[in-house]
């Protein structure tokens, strides 16, 4: 199989040379908040602190049914003709399923954005799903339930109480398993709860890294 880990900790380890940062506060979201810890648990003297937005990729195996669906034969090829060829409302209920809580909130304009998107990166979104996914959820070697507490970098999750691939409780476990991980709750957001309560999430993201300032509007 193809590895994720390394190329994520070379990446990243690439960037702070490259702004000439010995260390950093690291921020991933979902697949990001993966290879934002793998570089913590590879080398914690370069991240400062660590905040996980929306369940970082491996903290369940499980995933989404129609992620599992996507996995099978039949259903793989019917799932890859559809996202070569998306529209505005089935990009609308891609994210309602498994991004946002408010689909319905989401601007046309950025719809047709994230269609332009997908008509052009669908074969890389496809390839990283192979590397990452089968029917039964997370690839065994990529979850992150052994490693939580190695975790060096002060560490917070900023969790969206309706968040499709992982729920509160799952974080809520976490937390309770290793004290030294912190859980910021958003109230009714999905896996990106920017998209749902931007304000809240800056705010949290203030809370998790002080001395920080994201100029939110107030909510």
């Amino acid at each position: 199989g193809v590895s994720l880990r390394a190329p994520a900790c070379e990446f990243l380890r690439g960037m702070l040379d490259a702004l000439h940062l010995p260390a950093a506060p690291i921020v991933g979201t979902s697949m990001g908040g993966l290879w934002a810890m793998s570089l913590a648990l590879a080398n914690p003297e370069r991240v400062s602190s660590l905040v996980l937005v929306g369940s970082p990729a491996g903290a369940v195996r499980q995933i989404p049914f129609m992620l599992r669906l996507g996995t099978l034969p039949g259903f793989r090829l019917i799932a890859r003709q559809m996202m070569a060829r998306p529209t505005r409302a089935s990009v609308r209920q891609l994210w309602g399923n498994l991004l946002v809580a408010h689909a319905e909130r989401l601007e046309d304009d950025f719809l047709d954005l994230c269609v332009a998107s997908q008509i052009r990166n669908h074969a890389d979104w496809l390839g990283l799903v192979d590397a990452t996914l089968n029917f039964f959820g997370m690839r065994p070697e990529l979850l992150l339930r052994p490693h939580w507490a190695r975790l060096q970098p002060p560490t917070t999750f900023v969790w969206g109480d309706r968040d499709a691939w992982a729920s509160l409780e799952v974080a809520e476990a976490i937390v309770a398993a290793h004290p030294k991980i912190r859980l910021i709750r958003v109230p009714d957001a999905g896996h990106a709860p920017w998209f749902d309560d931007a304000p809240a999430v800056a705010r949290a993201l203030e809370a998790a890294l002080p001395g920080t300032r994201t100029s939110a509007p107030a909510a």
